[in-house]
């Protein structure tokens, strides 16, 4: 759910600010008696709003399917060191299937925020779309490559921060439990 909704924030905002350059209406919005304060802000705001919906309308429905397929809600309270798919028996903290559901949201509530913030910051430096929308996902999948080349070390930790080596629920649990990472 997490790395679709990536790649659909990711097509969405790199054609915010490219789109215009590359159409030609640049100059006429900067003419204009608010194309060249509000109408950034606006798009800026609407992109990452457009996002983070796409988001949650996909976290809900995967939600109520698993509530559909289950029959409720039962097994929700159960600990994660329970969990067999997980793998997590050694946990430091007691926390339920659904205090991780919440963690999880809340981390890629933020992770959306920042890949559309980097789709739109590479959107308003290409001249094109296509350049935009290239960009922004080799920007989006780089650290998945670098983190297999930086191993260990301070670099390694700075390279978890990014989403896309936080897509799953087992590697954000791995990285609480892990002492040696400072972050």
């Amino acid at each position: 759910v997490f790395i679709l909704s990536a790649v659909v924030c990711i097509v969405i905002c790199s054609d915010i600010f490219s789109g215009d350059t590359s159409k030609n209406i640049e100059s006429l919005l900067k003419t204009t008696k608010y194309g060249r304060l509000l109408l950034p802000r606006i798009k800026i705001i609407v992109a990452t709003l457009l996002s983070m919906s796409i988001l949650w309308l996909l976290e809900i429905i995967t939600f109520a399917v698993f509530f559909l397929y289950n029959k409720g809600l039962s097994g929700w309270d159960a600990s994660i060191q329970t969990n067999f798919l997980l793998k997590q028996f050694d946990f430091s903290s007691q926390i339920n299937q659904l205090q991780v559901l919440g963690i999880q949201i809340v981390l890629y509530s933020f992770a959306i925020i920042f890949i559309s913030s980097l789709s739109l910051v590479v959107s308003s430096i290409s001249q094109t779309s296509t350049l935009s929308l290239i960009a922004a996902t080799s920007l989006f999948i780089l650290p998945m490559g670098l983190i297999k080349i930086f191993r260990e070390g301070l670099i390694n930790a700075i390279l978890y921060i990014f989403p896309v080596n936080n897509y799953t629920i087992n590697n954000i649990l791995a990285i609480f439990s892990n002492k040696s990472i400072v972050f």
